[in-house]
């Protein structure tokens, strides 16, 4: 663990001499799931997370999930909710606050994944978080002018479904229309239109991808959508969060699909160095450069839940590429 944390140190000199785009890789070294694209604001790059974070609390989590427990009730109702980084550079990273500052109040807790856009002067945040009263999740909408809040909740989820079918938002923009990803629990990723201003699901949700019987393919989840080089890249992961889990993509000349699994899936999956890797969103910065920003473990201190990792990602080659992560392998 001292020669990885070495590593880690030598690495972070080395970009702050070099800067982010010479180096490729930047690590926010505190518990951050389910990272959103960063979005550059006056300055800064914002990127919002899942909470409550943690191992020990995804697996408290879980068993709410399944309503093992409710002893806890009281304290979710007034846990502050989605944690709000940022950075200048997309190396040193600071919290500035949460998008809540207690639970919205048609949910129950386990506040996972935001996705936000920004769209005619306003920042619009997409959520999962179990519904009040019962197990299954919906997916929830935030609005804000500032990227650090105040946030004001639309008071109702948009989209719900069994279980935990409804979680993992992203949103994508095409042209002048918008649409909702989501899916996990053992069923498709879907996708359907949103509204103008992206409070409301028009239209008929659609089945873009369906889970296969192969290793991380299973149950699939964290839909994230890029369109570049006249592909639409479906960027996707599953199994299982703590122990077998990867990232993977599919690609599609069509929105709508077919979409075409990769054969070299996974493209981030267990090294030496990081575990379970997850959750990812890409983003260009301001300069232009693709990045792509997921979670994983430290395998050797899982304890510290799962951090926050950025690496460069091209798509010259008709498939995307992620540039090699120091001698991880």
């Amino acid at each position: 663990m001292g020669v990885f944390r070495g590593i880690v140190i030598v690495l972070l000199l080395l970009i702050a001499i070099m800067g982010v785009a010479e180096c490729g890789t930047a690590t926010y070294d505190h518990s951050a799931p389910d990272p959103s694209p960063a979005i550059w604001y006056r300055h800064y790059y914002y990127i919002y997370t899942t909470t409550p974070p943690g191992t020990v609390t995804l697996l408290r989590n879980i068993a709410s999930l399944f309503n093992f427990s409710n002893k806890n009730e009281d304290n979710r109702r007034t846990a502050k909710c989605i944690p709000i980084i940022r950075s200048k550079h997309l190396l040193h990273w600071k919290k500035v606050g949460y998008v809540f500052n207690s639970l919205p109040k048609w949910s129950n807790g386990d506040v996972w994944s935001p996705d936000v856009v920004y769209i005619n002067h306003e920042f619009i945040l997409y959520y999962a978080a179990k519904i009040r009263g019962g197990v299954s999740f919906g997916i929830g909408v935030a609005i804000s002018k500032n990227p650090v809040g105040p946030f004001v909740d639309l008071g109702h989820p948009i989209v719900s479904g069994k279980g935990f079918e409804a979680i993992d938002p992203d949103v994508f923009i095409d042209g002048k229309k918008m649409y909702l990803l989501w899916g996990s629990d053992f069923g498709p990723i879907y996708i359907q239109e949103l509204s103008e201003n992206g409070t409301k699901l028009v239209g008929r949700k659609v089945p873009l991808l369906w889970p296969i019987n192969k290793p991380y393919e299973r149950l699939i989840e964290g839909a994230f959508l890029v369109y570049t080089n006249g592909y639409y890249f479906l960027f996707y992961c599953g199994d299982n969060t703590w122990e077998h889990y990867a990232e993977m993509v599919a690609r599609s000349r069509n929105i709508f699909g077919p979409y075409e699994r990769y054969e070299k899936n996974p493209i981030l999956k267990t090294n030496k160095c990081f575990s379970n890797p997850g959750g990812a969103s890409i983003f260009k910065d301001k300069n232009g450069k693709w990045w792509i920003v997921y979670h994983a473990y430290v395998s050797h201190n899982i304890g510290k839940g799962r951090v926050m990792i950025l690496r460069n990602i091209t798509f010259s080659s008709g498939w995307p590429k992620i540039e090699k992560q120091f001698d991880c392998r």
